[in-house]
């Protein structure tokens, strides 16, 4: 890694970038490149990333056949027990070729538990067949002057695959399992002597830790292998429409510019034989068709057995009309006959009988692509951000739509996985509006909420509006358990900017203290609310540095807490209200924070406090600012007034009204309306006034 790392720094080298470039002209930033080296190590192997100016020039020749330095790969249960050997394809086939003819129909998954992989390799060869592109092909090397993939007698290949962020390099050799009987324990092609499926799964169960992986789904399976955009629809989720969904497929198809695959979940076995399906199970789909008003799908079984036994499948004798049948070049007779576990079957049953729609876009519908990779420190943050967003990964996004209309933006968040093994990380994207593109640090409601998942890939789609638009984007996870590398991608038909929004406090001081029975004074409407726990602030004097000051006050979840801000630097005996530089709004749960982005030189005094007196507990005040800045408690004795004239009763009172009540963070006794409360506000505002 160490050799090959200073070359990855000089070819992805480290400049000021401009967030509208192409994703092809990125340069990376050095922490981005640490975050790269760190998750090439998959699986207790090193996977590095891909570099045109060295890989394309990969040596396959060789004195002696190409033997994996590596070693052989960790066979599944089902393999091992019909194991035969390790076997070149010119030891068991008479003539070789990497590839003879691509199709989705030759492609057949053996005993290996990766139907999702298998599934992504027909719908990837399907597409090929159809529109006339490389797309799964392009990935395998060595490559011919025509960039074709060619077969290699020394044994020797290469495949191209996207993994943690980025494209990395897999070498294998052409080794394969094969069963005492002498037949193929992988997947393979039932055209004779063709290898390219078995060559590309060796390779991504390489990646994968061996062929006894256990499975992923094939919208994270055609992400690894061609790059393109996993979308994963849950069909019983509330918001899924079908209408909206069916619609988005056909139109991608026609273009060209969507994969589909579809998965069932668990089902009983009576369900699975009835039905003909196989439960949690991905199927390809290869073809998509309108027909006389009739939503339908081709969909061909990983196993190339086994088919739909429902609507439009070949034992449904009522809707096979002469019409239907040139229409969709489909004869159920001659399917009764084969069982090659390929079907049609009608979008509605398909809503019906799987759970899941995995869609993988192709990138390039987008003209404006960006990406970051990072990483959220195990230790940074609490585990859980219910009350808090302050520590989590939070990017900044300009959209400048030029048009009338609206522009869509895409987000992705790609989860780098370093080891094979079930994901309990459930992560999401929250996206947040009108935020000046600046850090949050109460949850509130998002302009688009996301839902956390346990898969590598969340996708995120809004439209920006005519205009230029600023947006918050949060990182987040349902329990931190360790650290979290990502990868962020942003594509959109508008130009825009995306940057890491910077944790601008560098110092922090976390302060453990509690409230006590002579400390818990309550809100401002209490007598005893000058008894809560108060803190001397002392800013240096920097020059002309402007320093800023964050205060966060962490406490137990069932407490409402505040910070109070006041110039000082003693302990407050009353406050006024033109006293205070800075306050935590409304009373909040578990969380609040206020924050001075540019403050003078002096000493300043915090008040932290709880909504109800008397609440008995332990906090944390965390003090942060760019400098040093000097953090002692204030002891009760000795309190003085803060302020240029003594503070009557009734002006304490309408003081704390007004802080309290006329954020409406709480009714009096619930007998308030909202015409009420606004009268009181206005009352209270004019008699401050007048008193002041």
């Amino acid at each position: 890694m160490h050799n090959r790392s200073s070359s990855i720094s000089s070819v992805l080298s480290i400049e000021p970038h401009c967030p509208t470039d192409d994703i092809l002209t990125q340069k990376l930033s050095s922490s981005e490149i640490e975050v790269l080296k760190c998750t090439s190590n998959v699986n207790d192997k090193m996977f590095l990333p891909w570099i045109d100016e060295t890989d394309l020039k990969e040596q396959f020749s060789y004195a002696k056949k190409y033997l994996d330095p590596e070693g052989s790969l960790r066979l599944s249960e089902k393999q091992m027990e019909k194991f035969g050997g390790w076997k070149r394809p010119a030891d068991i086939m008479k003539y070789p070729k990497l590839i003879c003819l691509i199709s989705s129909t030759s492609i057949i998954q053996d005993i290996v538990t990766d139907c999702s992989f298998v599934a992504s390799l027909c719908v990837a060869a399907a597409y090929e067949q159809k529109f006339k592109k490389q797309l799964i092909t392009s990935c395998i090397y060595p490559q011919n002057k025509q960039g074709q993939p060619c077969y290699n007698p020394n044994g020797k290949y290469v495949i191209k695959l996207v993994y943690n962020g980025i494209a990395r390099k897999v070498v294998v050799d052409d080794l394969l399992p094969v069963s005492r009987e002498g037949t193929l324990m992988c997947t393979f092609s039932t055209n004779k002597g063709e290898l390219w499926a078995s060559i590309i799964e060796k390779a991504y169960m390489k990646l994968m830790g061996g062929y006894d992986f256990p499975g992923s789904n094939s919208g994270i399976d055609l992400h690894c292998l061609t790059g393109w955009i996993p979308e994963h629809i849950f069909i019983y989720d509330k918001n899924f429409v079908a209408d909206n969904v069916w619609d988005r497929i056909l139109d991608g198809i026609k273009y060209g510019d969507v994969l589909v695959t579809i998965a069932t979940g668990e089902m009983t076995e009576e369900e699975a034989i009835s039905l003909g399906l196989v439960p949690t199970h991905a199927y390809a789909v290869i073809d998509i068709k309108m027909v006389m008003g009739k939503r339908l799908l081709q969909v061909k079984n990983p196993w190339s057995h086994k088919r739909w036994r429902g609507p439009y499948s070949h034992l449904d004798t009522n809707v096979w009309t002469t019409e239907l049948k040139e229409s969709l070049n489909f004869d159920p007779d001659a399917a009764e006959k084969n069982d090659d576990g390929i079907f049609w079957i009608d979008f509605e049953s398909v809503c019906s009988n799987f759970t899941s729609i995995h869609l993988n876009w192709n990138p390039e519908l987008f003209t404006h692509r960006w990406v970051l990779h990072s990483v959220w420190p195990e230790h940074v943050g609490p585990k859980k951000d219910v009350y808090s967003l302050g520590y989590n990964p939070q990017f900044s996004l300009r959209v400048n739509v030029p048009d009338k209309k609206p522009a869509a933006v895409w987000l992705l968040l790609s989860k780098h996985i370093m080891v094979t093994e079930e994901n309990t990380d459930y992560i999401t994207l929250h996206v947040y509006n009108n935020t000046n593109g600046e850090r949050i640090y109460y949850p509130g409601t998002p302009f688009k909420e996301g839902t956390y998942v346990n898969s590598p890939h969340i996708l995120v789609r809004f439209n920006a509006p005519p205009g230029i638009s600023d947006y918050t984007i949060v990182v987040s996870q349902h329990e931190k358990e360790h650290s979290l590398y990502f990868s962020l991608r942003a594509y959109s038909l508008a130009p825009f900017r995306l940057s890491e929004v910077p944790m601008r406090y560098s110092i922090e001081q976390k302060i453990h203290s509690q409230w006590t029975e002579q400390t818990a004074g309550g809100n401002a409407c209490n007598s005893t609310y000058l008894n809560n726990p108060q803190w001397k602030i002392t800013i240096p004097n920097t020059g002309s540095v402007p320093v800023g000051l964050l205060l966060q006050l962490e406490a137990q979840k069932d407490f409402a807490v505040h910070l109070l801000l006041v110039e000082g630097g003693k302990r407050a005996s009353s406050v006024s209200v033109r006293d205070i530089l800075a306050e935590s709004g409304p009373y909040r749960h578990g969380f609040c924070y206020c924050e001075l982005p540019d403050i003078k030189p002096g000493d300043y005094t915090v008040v932290a406090s709880t909504f109800e007196a008397e609440l008995l507990g332990k906090f944390i005040l965390t003090v942060a600012s760019m400098v040093d800045v000097q953090v002692e408690a204030i002891p009760a004795e000795g309190a003085v007034s803060i302020g240029n004239s003594p503070v009557s009763e009734e002006t304490h009172y309408l003081h704390c009204v007004y802080r309290v009540c006329s954020r409406r963070c709480f009714m009096v006794n619930g007998l308030l309306d909202t015409v009420q409360w606004d009268v009181l506000v206005l009352e209270t505002m004019a008699r401050i006034h007048a008193i002041c």
